[in-house]
């Protein structure tokens, strides 16, 4: 993946940010790719390496924008299966608008507003929102993948800018 995860911690909740991998861009009115064979060695290199982390065995929920690139990132990394051979919770998966990309000009795009482009303020104003839905949620160990620029905002909107697998304190928006 472009970065590794990033971890976010308070004293009840720890959330992975993770981007997900690499996708396939056949055109330029593709909106919703694929992961390319990259990204899906990327996904197989980045289970491995939270397996043997820990991290992997102590996800209860993991939250997924709904596009295609994020749920192959998230049903890949986070999903257990027997060819596997690693412990795995298998936990939960929700794919939520809360936490996609930006909002794209697409007829197929059901939060598309015909007349602007979602801006960076509204971007971070949904990340606050999304942050609020988390820390609501009963699971105390919650994966989020999402997209880069998503990601970017939801940090700068909570006040913190996290080198990889550092933990910052105080997340709460």
């Amino acid at each position: 993946m472009a970065s590794t995860s990033r971890e976010l911690s308070n004293n009840e909740k720890r959330l992975h940010l993770m981007r997900h991998a690499h996708e396939l861009h056949n055109s330029k009115e593709e909106t919703n790719p694929q992961l390319s064979p990259l990204g899906s060695q990327q996904v197989r290199d980045e289970r491995k390496n939270l397996s043997a982390s820990g991290v992997l065995q102590s996800i209860e929920l993991v939250v997924t924008s709904p596009l295609t690139r994020t749920l192959q990132t998230s049903v890949g990394v986070f999903l257990g299966s027997e060819e596997h051979g690693d412990n795995c919770n298998n936990p939960i998966i929700i794919a939520t608008e809360l936490c996609r990309v930006r909002m794209i000009e697409s007829e197929y795009d059901i939060s598309w507003e015909a007349e602007e482009r979602e801006t960076d303020e509204a971007v971070a104003a949904r990340a606050v929102e999304f942050i609020g839905w988390l820390l609501a949620r009963k699971e105390k160990e919650i994966a989020v993948v999402s997209h880069g620029g998503f990601l970017k905002q939801t940090l700068l909107a909570i006040g913190h800018k996290c080198d990889p697998l550092v933990t910052c304190d105080n997340f709460t928006p």
